[in-house]
């Protein structure tokens, strides 16, 4: 669902809503701000402590933040956000739109947005999203999204912005920042949490995902036991091997699902998150095969809530 912020000049976004943000949407990152009359993108960010070096030196100044959960689209920094409207007009979305993507399928449904339906209102009038009509119909019209707005003059928009919330003079399009004990990437089902003394809680994944992602490790030569089961252990592992593991579920996936290749785009990426974090094959399919392919964006959204 991907998580949008935005935040005026002076104010600081606190680095724990920052990094539990990644941790939640880990599919990139990416910030704008406003310096001296333009509006300047820094996006493409896949690893955290990357993203939070080059968005330190800007913390104070007017931004938008966004962190990415892809449901269209490649996963590549053409579908970072933010995007650019026009030259002096950026936004950043939080949902899932109903347009059609297939004159260009590998890009984001907020790309073909912003190119379709955005840029063109922009030439026409460059303050329509802020235009209370507008702002308006546009919340209807992207009903379950949110947009946010800054231009290089320091206005912004949000649209659907009673969706969020503030917090101390911060929006946030949803609750993702929150501890991933409870909203996070990691809340998923199929494993465990345990209770750490200072009050957290530390996921623990099944065995079996513990172990593919130890032998992938070792053979990125990084461990030297690929028969470990310790969590943290497996937890620190080397993005690579967190990379490798989710491309080889994926791609088996791909080779012995039943409905994978004829779902709807987005219920495929839906189908393959739900692999990376220890759902299988048969359990989707089975899904799919009783409750319709459906259901599967019905568990998507429930075990990144917490719910299921």
């Amino acid at each position: 669902m991907c998580l949008a912020i935005y935040k005026p000049e002076g104010l600081l976004i606190p680095e724990d809503h920052l990094e539990e943000g990644f941790v939640s949407n880990p599919h990139s990152a990416g910030f704008a701000v406003v310096e001296d009359g333009r509006v300047r993108i820094f996006k493409g960010f896949f690893k955290y402590s990357d993203f939070l070096d080059a968005y330190r030196p800007w913390a104070f100044r007017q931004a938008l933040v966004h962190f990415r959960w892809a449901t269209h689209g490649s996963r590549d920094v053409k579908n970072c956000h933010p995007f650019k409207v026009t030259e002096d007009l950026v936004m950043i979305h939080n949902g899932v739109l109903d347009i059609a993507t297939t004159s260009k399928p590998r890009r984001s449904d907020t790309w073909h947005y912003v190119d379709g339906v955005l840029a063109p209102m922009a030439q026409r009038d460059p303050d329509f999203f802020m235009r209370p009509e507008i702002v308006f119909m546009g919340g209807q019209a992207i009903d379950g999204s949110k947009f946010c707005f800054l231009r290089a003059d320091g206005a912004y928009g949000i649209w659907n912005e009673s969706d969020g919330h503030w917090v101390n003079g911060v929006w946030y399009s949803n609750y993702s920042y929150k501890p991933t004990s409870k909203y996070g990437y990691y809340s998923y089902g199929a494993g465990s949490w345990e209770k750490q003394p200072d009050g957290t809680h530390r996921y623990l994944p099944p065995p079996e995902t513990v172990k593919r992602i130890a032998s992938l490790a070792k053979e990125s030569g990084d461990d030297d036991d690929d028969t470990t089961t310790d969590h943290t252990a497996m937890l620190s592992a080397p993005v690579d091997a967190w990379d490798d593991y989710a491309d080889q579920v994926r791609e088996e996936a791909w080779g012995d699902s039943d409905f994978l290749s004829g779902l709807p785009h987005d219920i495929q990426f839906q189908y393959e998150d739900l692999l990376e974090v220890g759902y299988s094959m048969d359990e989707l399919d089975y899904i799919i095969k009783t409750e319709g392919q459906d259901a599967i964006t019905n568990y998507h959204y429930k075990v990144k809530e917490g719910t299921l």
